[in-house]
């Protein structure tokens, strides 16, 4: 028998074994890298492309990404791994980790990226939006595009006025000129006397009234009447404003109280809640506007630095954990206790649980 002839059929199947079990390894971490990469405001191809998904790493980090170049050169690479592991020990601040998920990174950096990119771990302050979505894609035709010619300029087309009513016409009967009597240049005596007519009696003139017609006005559109028709004018209706002497008063809008809650650690003093939303811890950061920073005061060092975040909605409060050392526990009146799970918003009632620290919430 001869032991030292190799197959190489078997030697084929192990090398696309090796090659196949790289692809999975590599598309694994580059799909947990693109996670973390999207959670942090970064576009997540950069994860699949070697060398820019180390950069990537230390620009998040707050490390200078010349540091990749370290990697080059031997021996000096050792400084450039530390200076990795300072970027992930100020990318797991910004998931609000501790120094476990720091020795993860270490020694299983797969493991590591994938709990925090497929995980529910959030950044503090919320996911910020990523910075190639808040601008365009730039693309050379549209800027080699030359901008339309501005359109010529036209007057505005100028309303036509309503034609104007008709006046009215009156037809006027025509009246033929009296046929001149021809007169006789025969003289006669004048007539003084008319037979069965008494000239003594005085006839007086007869009054005609005049009535006047009423006539419609082109501009006003109104209608003139007469005298004979004036009693049938409509009777005019009084106004709103005479109605209703209220009418033009100024209506008092009702304004809703603003509601004053009230946190109460446990030994501490009571701590004023003035938004819907608060991040509790030692020392809490974020950059929200509308997010109030509450730094409880913690003895026994039990609480994390950024540990719950608290939100109003409906008069209702809820609390999440933001991946605590030692959690977050609701309490009930009859002193049971309930975890909380991490990044999962849950409502609270009257007191709860930081660690080893209790605060009581109240109204007013």
């Amino acid at each position: 028998m001869n032991y030292g002839s190799v197959d190489p059929t078997a030697l084929a199947g192990i090398g696309v074994a090796l090659f196949a079990f790289f692809v999975i390894f590599y598309v694994w971490v580059a799909l947990a890298l693109a996670s973390v990469f999207t959670k942090l405001g970064e576009q997540g191809y950069k994860a699949w492309v070697p060398v820019l998904n180390g950069i990537t790493l230390f620009r998040l980090g707050g490390v200078n990404p010349l540091w990749m170049l370290t990697f080059l050169v031997p021996v000096v690479n050792v400084a450039g791994a530390v200076q990795m592991i300072v970027a992930i020990i100020a990318i797991n601040k910004r998931f609000g980790t501790g120094v476990g998920m720091t020795v993860l990174a270490i020694f299983f950096s797969p493991i590591w990226a994938s709990i925090l990119g497929f995980g529910s771990a959030v950044p503090i302050g919320g996911v910020p939006r990523s910075a190639a979505a808040a601008q365009p894609a730039f693309s050379p035709a549209a800027a080699l595009a030359v901008p339309p010619a501005p359109a010529r300029w036209s007057p505005a087309p100028v309303a036509s006025a309503p034609p104007a009513a008709e006046a009215p016409v009156i037809s006027v009967q025509s009246v033929a000129p009296a046929t001149p009597v021809a007169q006789s240049k025969t003289w006669a005596p004048p007539i003084t006397t008319v037979p069965g007519f008494d000239s003594s009696a005085r006839v007086a003139p007869a009054v005609v009234p005049l009535i006047a017609e009423p006539l419609a006005s082109p501009a006003t559109n109104s209608v003139v009447t007469s005298a004979n028709t004036s009693a049938h004018a409509p009777e005019l209706q009084p106004s709103v404003e005479d109605e209703n002497p209220d009418f033009d008063k100024t209506v008092v809008a009702p304004r809703a109280k603003k509601e004053i809650w009230t946190l109460l650690p446990e030994g501490g003093a009571p701590i004023t809640v003035t938004k819907s939303a608060a991040l509790l811890g030692r020392n809490p950061s974020s950059t929200a506007a509308e997010t109030q920073l509450i730094a409880v005061p913690d003895p026994s060092k039990t609480v994390s630095r950024t540990h719950a975040r608290l939100r109003l909605a409906d008069g209702a409060w809820t609390i999440v954990d933001l991946n605590s050392t030692n959690g977050v526990y609701l309490l009930s009146e009859a002193g049971d206790e309930t975890e909380v799970e991490a990044g999962v918003p849950t409502p609270i009632g009257s007191s709860f649980r930081l660690g080893d620290l209790t605060i009581q919430i109240s109204r007013g």
